[in-house]
């Protein structure tokens, strides 16, 4: 595969990854307490994501991104994941802030590597 075929499957999934992180915080925001499907869809990829080990290559590739660039190992995505399935704490809108600013300065890392820079 070329480099141009990688980084663009990569920029597609921080994008994705991106795209929901800033839809949950928005839910997250509105301070509604029913109805947060992007809450809940970020909550179980993140329980995914701290489970891949024996998973599909593209979340072990995401666990490993999480573990260098964000900080997170496994057991804090975990708590993570489930905190966004239950009752988010005043800590989850902070640490999704964090995630997805690191996620924006990978993406755009990335986007400069497909226009050849």
């Amino acid at each position: 595969m070329s480099d141009l075929g990688l980084y663009s499957g990569w920029y597609s999934q921080l994008r994705d990854c991106a795209e929901l992180v800033d839809s949950a915080l928005t839910e997250l925001a509105s301070g509604a307490s029913i109805n947060k499907p992007h809450q809940k869809k970020l909550g179980e990829f993140l329980l995914e994501v701290a489970g891949s080990d024996q998973a599909k290559p593209d979340l072990t590739i995401l666990q490993r991104w999480f573990r260098r660039h964000v900080g997170s190992a496994p057991e804090q995505l975990r708590t993570l994941g489930e905190k966004l399935l239950s009752t988010p704490d005043q800590t989850v809108p902070a640490e999704l802030e964090r995630i997805a600013l690191r996620l924006d300065s990978q993406r755009a890392e990335v986007l400069a590597n497909l226009r050849g820079r």
